[in-house]
C-alpha cells in the first residue's frame, strides 16, 4: 500500500499538473498523462475517444484498482472496499433520476432500475425513478454500514471528505482540493496499517482520477477545430 501510495502523481500543483492543463487537445492531454505518474490510468485510452469512451475508461480502470487493494486485505475487508468503488459512480447514479441528464430521461423507471444492476449498483436499483444525490448517498453509507465489519466512525471519515468533492459542480478544480487531501493524507499517516489508510488512499485515487477525467474530457467536448485557411 505504502508503495502504491508513493506513485501518486503529486499535490494538485505539482508541474506535472500543470503540463496536463496546458495541453488543448485531447490527444496533447493524454501524452501529457502518458509521461508521468497517470500513465497506468490512460493506457489504451484511444487519443481521439469520445468523451464517454474517456469517462467508462477511467471508470473501469478505477473499478480494477479498487479489486486490486481488496485483494490484498483479509477476505472479511474485501467486500466493503469493493463497494468504495461505488463512491467514484454516484454522479452517475444521481444521473439516472428523472430529468437529471438528458441520457436519462429517455428511461423508464424500470429501465433505469435494470441499467443500474446491469452495473453492479443493485442497491440503488429500488426507488430508481426518484433517485438523487441525496438518496443516493444515504443508500451507499448504509451499505456500506452493513458490509463493513467494524462500526467506527472513522471509518467513514475518507468517504464523507471525498462525497462533497464528486457531487459539488467544479470541486475537483485545485483550489477546493487542497483542504480534502491535507486531511486525508493525516488520516493514512495516522491509521497506517488499517482500513482507514486503504479507503483513505483509495480517496486520494479517486480524486486524482476525477481531476484526470476533468482534464480530458473538456477537452475532447470543446477540442478547437482547424485554424481557418488563409486567402
Amino acid at each position: 500500500m505504502q508503495a502504491r501510495h508513493g506513485r501518486s502523481p503529486g499535490t494538485p500543483d505539482a508541474p506535472a499538473w500543470h503540463a496536463l492543463e496546458a495541453s488543448r487537445t485531447a490527444a496533447q492531454a493524454l501524452a501529457a498523462a502518458r509521461a508521468w505518474a497517470l500513465a497506468e490510468w490512460v493506457d489504451g485510452l484511444d487519443d481521439a475517444g469520445d468523451a464517454h469512451a474517456i469517462e467508462s475508461g477511467l471508470r473501469a480502470r478505477w473499478h480494477r484498482h479498487v479489486d486490486e487493494v481488496a485483494h490484498w486485505l483479509p477476505l472479511r475487508w474485501q467486500a466493503a472496499v469493493r463497494w468504495f468503488a461505488t463512491l467514484a459512480d454516484l454522479p452517475w447514479i444521481a444521473a439516472t433520476a428523472v430529468g437529471n441528464e438528458q441520457r436519462s430521461a429517455a428511461l423508464d423507471p424500470a429501465a433505469r432500475a435494470q441499467a443500474l444492476r446491469d452495473a453492479g449498483l443493485a442497491p440503488f436499483a429500488e426507488g430508481a425513478a426518484t433517485l438523487d444525490a441525496s438518496a443516493a448517498v444515504a443508500i451507499w453509507r448504509a451499505e456500506w454500514q452493513r458490509l463493513a465489519p467494524a462500526a467506527e466512525p472513522v471509518l467513514l471519515r475518507p468517504a464523507e471528505l471525498l462525497l462533497p468533492r464528486l457531487l459539488g459542480a467544479g470541486a475537483m478544480r485545485p483550489r477546493n482540493q487542497l483542504a480534502t487531501r491535507d486531511a486525508l493524507q493525516r488520516l493514512f499517516r495516522r491509521h497506517a496499517g488499517s482500513a482507514v489508510a486503504v479507503t483513505a488512499h483509495l480517496a486520494l485515487v479517486a480524486l486524482d482520477l476525477e481531476r484526470l477525467r476533468g482534464e480530458l474530457v473538456e477537452r475532447s467536448l470543446f477540442e478547437p477545430g482547424p485554424a481557418p485557411q488563409a486567402t
